[in-house]
C-alpha cells in the first residue's frame, strides 16, 4: 500500500501552539507518518519570528505522540550537527532536501544512524541521480520539481529512476494543483509526500503547494481508496456478473 507522509515543515512558522494543532490534525487513519523540517544554524540567525527554532522538548513530546497514535516520524534536515539530537530522540526515518542530494559528509552521518533516509531529487539530473544512488546505503528517492507549475511535474521520471537506480521511488508535491496526487497513485510511488498548512494564515514557507489542514481528511481518505485500483496488473477470467444486460 502507498504510503502517505504529511509534511508539517517549516509550516508552524516558529509557534509550538500552531505546530501542536497541524500535528493533532494528522491524527487520521490514512495518513502513515508525520516529518517536520530543521535547516542550518544560519536559517535561524535571521530576526523573524517565523524562522524560530521549536523547542527540543516539543519535538520530544511530539514523537510520543505519533508514536502512540501508530505513526511514524520523520526529520527532513539540513544540519548535521544536529542529526545525534533527533537519533537519540527516536525519530523513524530521514528525508534530505533537494540541495542536499549530494551533501556527503550529511548523507555519511543520516546512513551511521541505522535509520532510511528519503532523499528528495529536485535539483538532480537523471546522471546525478544514478551516480549518488550507486554509492549504497538505505535509500528511498523521492521525485520532485521544485516548480509549482503542472507541465513540469513530469510524473514518468517515478518510473524512469526506479528503472534506472533499482531503488524505491516517492512522489513529492510542489505543483499548485493538488489534483496531481491522485494522477501520481498511477505510477505507483513508495509514499506520497506533501505540505500542510492552517487555513486562514499569512503566507507560508510552502504554500501554493500544501494542503489546507480543512482538506487533509477527504483528501487522504480519497487517496487511501483510490490505491486498490491499481491492481496486481494480471488478469483472468471470470462470470458475467448478473447486472450485464444482453
Amino acid at each position: 500500500m502507498i504510503q502517505i507522509i504529511v509534511e508539517i515543515g517549516l509550516n508552524h512558522l516558529g509557534s509550538e501552539e500552531r505546530a501542536w494543532r497541524m500535528l493533532e490534525c494528522t491524527a487520521m487513519p490514512a495518513v502513515d507518518a508525520v516529518t517536520f523540517q530543521i535547516r542550518e544554524q544560519k536559517f535561524y540567525e535571521n530576526p523573524d519570528q517565523v524562522r524560530h527554532r521549536l523547542s527540543g522538548e516539543f519535538y520530544r513530546d511530539a514523537l510520543a505522540a505519533i508514536h502512540a497514535r501508530g505513526q511514524r516520524c520523520g526529520i527532513a534536515i539540513a544540519d548535521e550537527f544536529s542529526v545525534g539530537q533527533f537519533h537519540s530522540l527516536g525519530i523513524d526515518f530521514w528525508k534530505t532536501l533537494s540541495w542536499d542530494f549530494k551533501n556527503s559528509s550529511l548523507n555519511r552521518a543520516l546512513q551511521a544512524t541505522g535509520r532510511p533516509v528519503l532523499m528528495s531529487t529536485g535539483l538532480s539530473s537523471m546522471d546525478e541521480i544514478v551516480e549518488v544512488s550507486a554509492k549504497g546505503g538505505n535509500i528511498v528517492l523521492i521525485h520532485t520539481q521544485l516548480s509549482q507549475k503542472i507541465e513540469d511535474v513530469n510524473l514518468k521520471a517515478i518510473v524512469e529512476i526506479r528503472k534506472q537506480t533499482g531503488l524505491p521511488v516517492a512522489f513529492g508535491l510542489h505543483c499548485a494543483c493538488h489534483d496531481v496526487l491522485k494522477v501520481a497513485l498511477g505510477f505507483e510511488p513508495y509514499a506520497l509526500l506533501f505540505y500542510l498548512k492552517e487555513d486562514g494564515c499569512s503566507r507560508y514557507f510552502d504554500d501554493e503547494h500544501a494542503i489546507p489542514m480543512s482538506e487533509l481528511k477527504p483528501l487522504t481518505n480519497l487517496l487511501k481508496s483510490l490505491a486498490p485500483s491499481l491492481g496486481s496488473g494480471s488478469k483472468s477470467s471470470a462470470e458475467k456478473p448478473s447486472w450485464v444486460v444482453h
